[in-house]
């Protein structure tokens, strides 16, 4: 590539930005580039392969990768999917993207499942079900650094004993709006995200 170029991209039909392997290649670059890429007006399709651009907007990606070349994002919007229709990629955050899973046979049936890049996490989200007990068919979802399980909004009397499911690697246990009426500690794995400040009903009463 030239070092002093501008590329006009814009009013195109480019739906996906992948820039996963951009700190790789740029790492062994010594010379600085002064490369513009105009990318405004293109019908992007933001998924978890938006992820790194996102990434390269937030100035997370390695120092050396706007140095070699600069993305201009302009008014860029999402084009799908439809929850996402018309936002603004500037607007989107790296750690929060995720993506639906749509394989059955990882996904139980009464649950939602999503894939977020940032920590590599795998989420079940079971949340407003009208669940009186907790999935049988939740299973640790492969090689994931991380995988949480959300039970909110739901008819739970108990918390959900990890140990027994054979889930002690989950990292974030969500259980609000249920009737819990009582707390045991034995069943949770030892990764548990603990949040200094959580709030729990107990007889009617609030606990922090």
């Amino acid at each position: 590539m030239s070092r002093d170029i501008e590329v006009d991209l814009t009013h195109n039909k480019i739906e996906h930005i992948f820039l996963r392997s951009a700190e790789q290649i740029v790492s062994y670059q010594e010379d600085t580039h002064d490369a513009k890429i105009l990318v405004n007006d293109n019908p992007l399709h933001c998924d978890c392969g938006l992820y790194d651009f996102l990434r390269y907007i937030e100035g997370k990606m390695h120092p050396n990768v706007p140095n070699y070349f600069q993305i201009i994002p302009g008014n860029l919007s999402c084009q799908s999917p439809k929850d996402l229709e018309n936002e603004p990629v500037t607007n989107l955050k790296s750690e929060s993207l995720t993506c639906i899973v749509e394989d059955s046979n990882v996904c139980p049936e009464k649950c939602t499942c999503l894939v977020r890049p940032e920590g590599s996490a795998f989420i079940f989200d079971c949340s407003n079900k009208n669940l009186s007990s907790v999935p049988n068919d939740i299973k640790k979802p492969g090689s994931f650094f991380q995988f949480e399980l959300n039970f909110s909004g739901n008819r739970l009397t108990h918390m959900p004993n990890l140990k027994a499911m054979g889930l002690e690697p989950v990292k974030k246990l969500i259980l609000s709006h249920n009737n819990i009426d009582e707390i045991s500690l034995d069943g949770l794995s030892s990764t548990i995200q603990v949040h200094k400040f959580t709030t729990f009903y107990l007889d009617g009463k609030i606990f922090y």
